[in-house]
Order: C-alpha cells, then sequence, then structure tokens
C-alpha cells in the first residue's frame, strides 16, 4: 500500500490541492474533494483506486457546477468553459463534461446564437452590427457569429426596426434645430447597431424630409 505523504494547496488557485503519495506528486484535485474522501497525510491508499475515485468525482463536481450555470442561463462553449475553469476544475475534466454536455444538447452555440438573435432582432430591435457584437460578447466564435448575421438579409425588417426605435428616441429628444436631432438620432441608431444607409432612410422617414449628411 502507498501512503500519502503531504497535501498541499494549490499555489494558483485556491480550489484546489496537490496530493503527494510515498514523497511525489500523485495528484491534485478539488479542496472539496479531498475533504470529502477524507484524505490526510499518513493515510494508507491504493493508487488506482484513488486516481479512479478522484477522476470520477471531479467529472460529477463539474458536471453539476455546469448545469447549475447553464440552469442559470444559457451559456455558449467558451463561457462555460470559462467560468468551470474559475471554480478549479481542470481542462481535461471539462472537456470530457463539455462532450457530455453537448451529447444532451445542453450547449449548443448554434441554437443560443440563433436564440440571441431572436431576441435582440424582435424584442430589443437591434440592428445587425449590434448584435454581431453581442454574439461575440455571449462567446460565440467569430466564423459563427459571422454566419449566423449573414442569414439576417431582410433589409425591411432591419428598417422596420430603426424607425421603430428612432421614433421612441425623437420623443425624447428637445431640439428646436433639425441638425441636432438628426445628429442624436443618427448615434443613438448607430449605437444600436444599424448601417449607415439604413439610419439614414430610418431619420428620413421619422422627421418626414431627405436628408443630405450633416
Amino acid at each position: 500500500m502507498a501512503k500519502i505523504t503531504e497535501i498541499r494547496d494549490a499555489q494558483k488557485d485556491i480550489n484546489r490541492v496537490h496530493i503527494y503519495v510515498d514523497g511525489e506528486y500523485f495528484k491534485s484535485t478539488l479542496r472539496e474533494i479531498s475533504f470529502n474522501l477524507n484524505l490526510y497525510p499518513g493515510k494508507e491508499i491504493n493508487r488506482e483506486t484513488l486516481e479512479e475515485i478522484i477522476l470520477k468525482e471531479d467529472i460529477i463536481k463539474c458536471k453539476n457546477k455546469a448545469i447549475q450555470i447553464i440552469n442559470g442561463a444559457s451559456q455558449s462553449e467558451s463561457n462555460l468553459k470559462r467560468k468551470l475553469k474559475n471554480y478549479g476544475f481542470e481542462k481535461n475534466i471539462i472537456d470530457r463534461v463539455l462532450d457530455s454536455l453537448r451529447e444532451y444538447d445542453l450547449v449548443n452555440d448554434e441554437q443560443l446564437a440563433e436564440s440571441i438573435i431572436k431576441d435582440k432582432r424582435k424584442i430589443k430591435r437591434f440592428g445587425k452590427n449590434r448584435i454581431y457584437y453581442d454574439l461575440l460578447k455571449k462567446g460565440i466564435d467569430k466564423k459563427l457569429a459571422q454566419k449566423e448575421i449573414n442569414r439576417l438579409e431582410d433589409k425591411d425588417v432591419e428598417l422596420k426596426n430603426a424607425i421603430v426605435l428612432a421614433e421612441k428616441k425623437i420623443r425624447k429628444i428637445k431640439e428646436d434645430d433639425d441638425r441636432k436631432t438628426y445628429q442624436k438620432l443618427a448615434r443613438h441608431l448607430s449605437y444600436k447597431g444599424f448601417e449607415y444607409d439604413i439610419v439614414k432612410k430610418a431619420i428620413s422617414k421619422v422627421m418626414n424630409r431627405e436628408y443630405d449628411d450633416y
């Protein structure tokens, strides 16, 4: 039988400990798992058995934490990886858990991207540029984000949304100077993610006149 000779705090992660067996590094694991398995210096162990138990416990803990995070809000793979790493789980454990979550469709970046776009376009009425930026903030890969944005070909919807937001904004603008009103509307719509041609058309519509560049 082997013997645990030391359990040392991990310097870079307060959630983990390093286990030493017979004077040599054996394995690192979550501090909580070490406590639950009642590991301590001087305890006799079977190396292979303990390694299997720790691996199993690590995966269970990681999966439970992942599901807890997902239940709070849908996650992209990259954001979920980052959050699990912050909880002290190692990359190989996270990768195995993500494989399992993908199998049950609990993480799916394409579905998440579609859901974000639906919310931002139909409810928030954002333009494509803002939606693309929000996809990146959620951890969606750039290529996938661009692919989903490119599918939004209907410029009539884009213009309709810009007009709705411009109408809401203009009611709050207290300006007698049309030039200043135009500029405030243009900044607002640009911030909401609309391209120049859409911004110009929407402002012309709500101000009931054609505008050259101000």
